[in-house]
């Protein structure tokens, strides 16, 4: 999946460092690291960017 930066995607996160739930916001940020691409997502109403697996990101219409 080709993602950029400023495009707005949905997710559902696995609840691994809390509960699983899911969203939708504008993609901010993509860090590498030795365990894939993650992708810093900024919701409304949220201070904090949510990270995401690639695998947990959909395109929004």
């Amino acid at each position: 999946m080709n993602m950029h930066v400023g495009q707005q995607v949905k997710f559902t996160t696995s609840g691994g460092r809390g509960t699983a739930r899911s969203g939708q916001g504008v993609l901010q940020e993509i860090k590498s690291s030795s365990k894939g691409k993650f992708y810093g997502v900024k919701e409304e109403g949220k201070e904090k960017l949510t990270f995401v697996r690639e695998s947990q990101l959909q395109r929004t219409a």
